[in-house]
């Protein structure tokens, strides 16, 4: 960064610039003695050493000609479609012939549990690249003490400036990634930005590059632009198709922060640029742990859940009026009456969807205490630290795509085929020959209509509340309002003569076939679906089916015995996931 001050003691014009010491050393003036340049080398590599964070100053006094020149060009441009290219070009032809002034460092301090939360997220298999303008050693010694790089880590540098150099050391560290990998060893890649420009510059070098970056726990990418960090991040999300994250604090980061699918601000003391151009805000880094480890998670399995279950009774509501089409002679007569086909998917399905959609939890580490009235909880939450240490071992469900897939989408639609079919002939069957009134009168269809439009209603609704894992006095009070509404609906449109179903409802609910229907249809396959989650979970239970049984067994507040079988359910050399003996603590 440079500005031009004007002196008001003799009115002489002077530029000022600082900058990285690759940067401002480029720009020095070869025909002057830098008096200070040997001294100041020697103090920025103690510096960086140390961890502090270096930036040298230089200056040029200017001639009035030059900025009147300056100033002129500087307006032309103003208006040109490539103004920023012009503007660096412009800058360029006065950042030259600078003499040293001198070096400045400070200490950056990392924010409160900043080596926790890589720590975690690198344990959860999210890959980690630290891109910033420091030096080399700077940059190294940070991201040791935010434990991105760790001691056990092989530490490969890339610090060469000719591509012919640059591909030679890409190929060694190849190889040495290669090995690595066959040993079980980890790995952490450091490369400067001056060879990362040279990498970008040439395809075959990207790729290169790019493979053994990937392959690597940890990367630091170290004095780097602002157009350089993006750039970074473009390549990675095109070449490998993967969801990018970038988060920031400074204007630097703006780029950064933008091409990124996710884009993430820190308030911070270097201003509110990067809070403002993000996605997300945070005041904090460690908010990070907690948008991503928990709120992320529960948002994949809300919105999977919610999609998978949302084709699962729109397909059980229209397998029965597609049946229905071979019944009557295709002659375009519906089994359900219009207000209700209507009312379906807007009111007597939607709420306990849209309450489960957005309070769904499956695992929460923190728990509202009981005092000594066990009827009484507190409002405060408190942490489980035991349960929070291990949430990032749940994250594999979004990285796997384990709800979201090919084969629960194919699950969940055959479901609704069979539950739809089910409901359908069963009623059918049971509706051909019945007598339903003391005067031996049969029902009208609109009375067959009704009692399998109630089957599937209320099935739909107790498949959700199976699958609910977390239930609040809000979810129950939607599933009650849901129903109830449903039958005052039925009670009003009897009366109404508008409604095809008219005087419907007081013949069906005057007869014990129609809860009869109700209890063998419905009661069937929710037994079917209780013994088939049971079953599940009993004989393929997950790592998540195993962290609620700790929990609900309240042994997620014994750290000893928590984190011991947690450690238990790790996968075995052979890959298969070791399930410990439950017996003593319960079945799950």
């Amino acid at each position: 960064m440079s500005v031009i001050v004007k002196d008001p003691l003799d009115n002489t014009y002077k530029l000022y610039l600082k900058g990285a010491d690759s940067v401002v050393k480029a720009r020095l003036d070869v025909r002057l003695e830098q008096t200070f340049l040997r001294k100041v080398d020697k103090y920025v590599d103690e510096f960086s050493k140390a961890g502090l964070r270096t930036l040298l100053v230089a200056m040029r006094v200017l001639e009035q000609s030059e900025v009147e020149s300056f100033r002129a060009s500087l307006n032309e441009i103003a208006s040109l479609p490539g103004r920023d290219a012009a503007m660096t070009a412009l800058a360029e032809q006065l950042e030259k012939n600078l003499t040293l002034l001198g070096a400045t460092a400070v200490e950056d301090r990392l924010q409160d549990e900043v080596p926790e939360t890589i720590a975690d997220l690198l344990k959860a298999n999210v890959k980690f690249w630290m891109l910033t303008g420091d030096k080399l050693e700077t940059a190294e010694n940070v991201a040791r003490s935010c434990r991105l790089v760790q001691a056990d880590m092989s530490l490969l540098t890339l610090r060469h400036r000719d591509a012919s150099d640059g591909r030679a050391k890409l190929d060694q560290h190849a190889e040495v990634v290669r090995i690595c990998v066959e040993q079980g060893r980890k790995k952490a890649y450091l490369i400067e930005g001056e060879a990362l420009g040279v990498i970008f510059a040439d395809p075959v070098l990207t790729t290169s590059f790019l493979e053994v970056a990937s392959s690597c726990e940890a990367v630091v990418c170290c004095r780097v632009t602002p157009k350089q960090k993006a750039e970074v991040v473009r390549q990675v999300k095109t070449r490998y198709k993967k969801v990018t994250l970038a988060i920031g604090d400074g204007a630097n980061d703006v780029n950064m922060i933008q091409e990124a699918n996710i884009g993430i601000g820190i308030f911070g003391n270097e201003g509110v640029r990067a809070a403002s151009s993000a996605d997300f805000a945070l005041p904090n880094f460690k908010g990070l742990w907690r948008l991503l480890l928990v709120h992320g998670r529960w948002s994949y399995v809300r919105i999977g859940e919610m999609i998978l279950y949302f084709f699962y009774k729109n397909m059980a509501f229209t397998i029965p009026q597609f049946y229905y089409s071979f019944y009557c002679a295709f002659s375009g007569q519906t089994v359900f009456d219009d207000w209700y086909l209507s009312f379906y998917n807007m009111f007597f399905t939607s709420l306990p969807l849209v309450i489960r959609a957005v309070f769904e939890q499956d695992v929460n580490y923190k728990e509202r205490p009981r005092g000594t009235d066990p009827r009484v909880r507190s409002k405060t939450l408190v942490e489980r630290l035991p349960l929070k240490r291990s949430v990032y071992r749940l994250y594999y469900i979004g990285q796997e795509n384990r709800i979201f897939n090919q084969k629960n989408f194919l699950s969940w639609v055959i479901q609704g085929l069979l539950h739809g079919a089910f409901i359908y002939f069963g009623s059918t069957y049971i509706f051909q020959t019945v007598i339903l009134t003391r005067d031996g009168y049969n029902g009208d269809m609109w009375v067959y209509s009704i009692t399998l439009y109630t089957c599937v209603v209320l099935v739909v609704s107790l498949k959700l509340a199976l699958h609910t894992k977390y239930w609040t006095t809000m979810s129950l009070a939607s599933f009650v309002v849901t129903i109830g509404f449903y039958y005052v609906y039925t009670w009003f449109a009897n009366y109404v003569p508008f409604f095809w179903v008219y005087r419907s409802s007081e013949m069906l609910h005057s007869s014990i076939h129609f809860y009869a229907t109700i209890v063998l249809l419905v009661g069937g396959i929710y037994v079917f679906e209780l013994a088939f989650l049971v079953l599940r979970r009993e004989l393929f239970t997950t790592t998540l089916d195993f962290f609620r049984h700790l929990v609900s067994r309240k042994l997620a507040d014994n750290e000893t015995l928590f984190t011991q079988m947690i450690e238990m359910r790790k996968p075995s050399p052979k890959g298969t996931p070791v399930t410990p003996r439950l017996e003593t603590y319960g079945r799950l």
